[in-house]
């Protein structure tokens, strides 16, 4: 065992410095989703096989619109 340097400064240990947690993400309705996918379907025609392509697309789009009306509210 070492001997222990009593000149050696004592450590301290320092708890982290907590922030908040960042708000919620904005979070569109199933129903509202499900309107703006629908648009998508209907304006390609009706074509089928991009449920799913339709459906993150709309999700995305209103999360952004959301987002965009949470920081800007007067617009």
């Amino acid at each position: 065992m070492k001997p222990r340097n009593k000149n050696a400064k004592a450590q301290t240990h320092e708890k982290p410095e907590l922030t908040a947690a960042p708000p919620n993400p904005p979070a569109p309705t199933p129903e509202q989703i499900q309107k703006r996918a629908y648009e998508m379907f209907t304006a390609r025609g009706g074509e089928p096989g991009h449920e799913l392509d339709d459906w993150l697309l709309a999700e995305y789009e209103l999360k952004a619109e959301i987002g965009r009306q949470r920081e800007n509210p007067a617009q």
